[in-house]
């Protein structure tokens, strides 16, 4: 019973990585930039220049989020605004984070 049990949870896991690979292999051997799509079709953007093409297509490329990395992990919490870390005084901090936290919308919060 427990061999059983361990080779499904192996074979559950094997399935999982392989279909993990061929969906990163795919990703990439795929033809297609969302962002060189978008500016080639998009009639009101056209400009001359090879310089100005370089410009709107990072423009592009960073509105569409394609600069950022595919998986992101992080162990802060995202509740959290980027102001509260550069508060001087830290008991007045870890009170405005933790009434962040607790209520679940910082936008309320202001300081």
């Amino acid at each position: 019973m427990k061999s059983i049990l361990i080779k499904r949870i192996l074979q559950t896991l094997m399935s999982l990585l392989l279909l993990v690979l061929f969906s990163f292999f795919l990703s990439r051997v795929l033809p297609g930039d969302p962002a060189k799509y978008i500016l080639t079709f998009n009639s009101s953007q056209v400009v001359s220049s090879s310089e100005g093409r370089t410009k709107s297509y990072e423009r592009q490329y960073r509105q569409l989020g394609l600069h950022l990395p595919y998986f992101y992990c992080s162990m802060e919490s995202r509740l959290l605004p980027d102001s509260f870390v550069h508060l001087p005084n830290n008991d007045f901090k870890f009170l405005l984070c933790s009434l962040s936290y607790y209520s679940g919308n910082p936008s309320l919060i202001v300081l």
